[in-house]
Parts: C-alpha cells; structure tokens; sequence
C-alpha cells in the first residue's frame, strides 16, 4: 500500500468546465450515500492532464471517495497526481519515500506484528488541528481475504436528521465546508474558544475511522456535553456505549439515529453529561501520570540483572 497525504486545502475546490468533460469515463455510484467506481480512466493520464483531472476532482466532491481498479501507474505518477489536488505533506508518524516526499510506503508480511496501525480502524491523520484534505491510496498487493476499508459520509448523517435540524456547528481550517451544509463554520478556533462551543453546544459528534487516544472526546465530556461517536479504537479506553456517550455503527442513518435520540430526550443527555463528566476526571493528567510511572517501575524492577 502506498499513500500520498494532502496538506490542508485552503482554497475552494476547482469545477470541471462542461466542455472539458471526457465523457469516456464510467462512473458506478457504490452506495446511495457515498462512493463511486471509475471505470475507463488512467490515474498516470490525469497526472498530466488538465482536463482528466478537472473531471475526477469534480467527481470526487460529488461522491466523496472514489475507487478505480487495475491501475499500473509509477511512484512518481501517483506522487504527481495527489500535488494536483494541493501541497503534499510528510505523514507526522510514518514519513515519507526517500525518492518521492509526501508518499508513505506501508508493508505487511507474515512477520509484521497482528495488532500493526494499518490493520485497525483508523483515520490516517485526521486526528490534527489541521487534518488534511484527503489521501491518494494505491493498493499495490492485498490479500484474497480482508482488508475491509469503511468511509463514512457525515454530512449526509447530518441532512438525514429529521426536520428541524439543529444548527450544525464545525470547527477547523476548512470553511468551504460549511456552505453545502447551512453550518455555522469556527476558522482555527482557540483553546478558549473549543471551549466555549464546548459549553454552548448540545451534542458533540466525532466519526473518526481511528484515534491513538482521542482527546476530544474526552475534552467534550469534560465540560459535560453529550457525546456520540463511532468506534475509533483509541476511544475504547475510556468510551462506553450507552453509559458516556452513544456510539452508532459508521453509517450515516445509525449516526444520525443517535444524535436525534440526544437530542429529543433530556433525561439521556442530562445522563451522558454525568458519566462522561466522571470519565474525564478518571483520566485527568495527574492519574494519568501516576500510571504511567508506576508502569515504568514495573518495567525497571521486572529486569534481571546483568553480571558485569
């Protein structure tokens, strides 16, 4: 598997021109709510293609993930792909190809470790202040069995809450977001500022696919707020399902179920207000911090000594 991460966007999206379409492209919608297969198209030809290109980001902001198979394309033309959709980046935990910055190479053998990151539910790199716009994923070799990748849609989950919606407030460096949405958009929020959404709002919603230990949920819970979230491994340490918050299945109708459920009844909120307030101070730095001290002086006491 190799990636190319995209650097955040800070401009709006680019719109194919109608005449510029190549109408040999085949498009297969994969759910009703997000996904597409693109049949008939080169990824090597839309590195160095206006036009091809125009076509496939346009594509890409209507479905939001797109899948094309059987795609013989180098390093170096995948590499150039992603820098058409903006600046790549260096991944913050895994780095990048020596020969080609901004691609993460990524193994699985026999020996790798069965608990290894990329065979987890995970989010790759949204878990940042400035997560970026998206990844490039080019599967070179995959097993017959597994690998099994799920996308969620959050803004369908929010437009299939039932009338009348609540406000939607979003935070972050993305505002062009917000438009489609009718949302109410926070540009790079301070601390001081999350915090006071945090106290404002009525439900706190995260649907990250992975979190090594997600912070934000535990800082919304903190302050009280009800929170409800998908299974992001990380967030198992401390998150509860039905006892500190709500946590649906990644789809966008089990999503928005369960924030219309917080929503429409007080006696579940005021209750996942009082177990997430005591979970965030079971995991406050200081408990957290003589934890993990006294599992350092497990560690060095469970050494044998060597003779000198």
């Amino acid at each position: 598997m190799t990636q190319a991460t995209l650097a955040p966007a800070n401009s709006a999206p680019a719109v194919a021109r109608r005449g510029g379409l190549n109408s040999s492209i085949k498009v297969e919608p994969l759910t009703c709510a997000i996904g597409a297969e693109l049949i008939n198209v080169n990824l090597g030809d839309a590195s160095r293609d206006d036009d091809l290109f125009a076509e496939i980001k346009s594509l890409l902001l209507r479905h939001k993930v797109l899948f094309l198979n059987d795609q013989d394309i180098t390093r170096g033309e995948h590499v150039a792909l992603a820098e058409r959709f903006g600046v790549l980046e260096d991944h913050p935990i895994a780095g990048s190809d020596p020969e080609h910055p901004g691609l993460v190479r990524i193994y699985k053998d026999l020996d790798s470790k069965p608990e290894h990151y990329e065979n987890a539910f995970h989010c790759d790199a949204t878990w940042r202040t400035a997560p970026p716009m998206g990844s490039v994923l080019r599967c070179v070799e995959t097993p017959p069995v597994g690998g099994d990748t799920i996308w969620v849609n959050m803004a369908e989950a929010y437009r299939r809450l039932p009338a009348p919606r609540p406000e939607l407030w979003l935070f972050g460096i993305e505002p062009e977001l917000a438009a489609p949405l009718g949302a109410r958009y926070h540009v790079a929020p301070s601390d001081a500022e999350i915090n006071e959404l945090f106290n404002t709002a009525t439900v706190f919603v995260q649907t990250s696919r992975h979190e090594g230990f997600c912070l934000p949920v535990l800082e919304a819970m903190a302050t009280g707020l009800p929170v409800v979230c998908t299974d992001a491994h990380g967030n198992r340490d401390f998150c509860r399902d039905g006892e500190n918050c709500l946590m649906p299945a990644a789809d966008p109708d089990a999503v928005a179920a369960a924030i219309a459920r917080v929503l429409r009844d007080p006696d579940l909120r005021a209750r996942l207000s009082a177990a997430g307030r005591e979970t965030a101070a079971a995991n406050d730095w200081a408990r957290r911090l003589d934890e993990l001290e006294r599992f350092f002086e497990g560690v060095a006491a469970s050494r044998t000594p060597v003779a000198g």
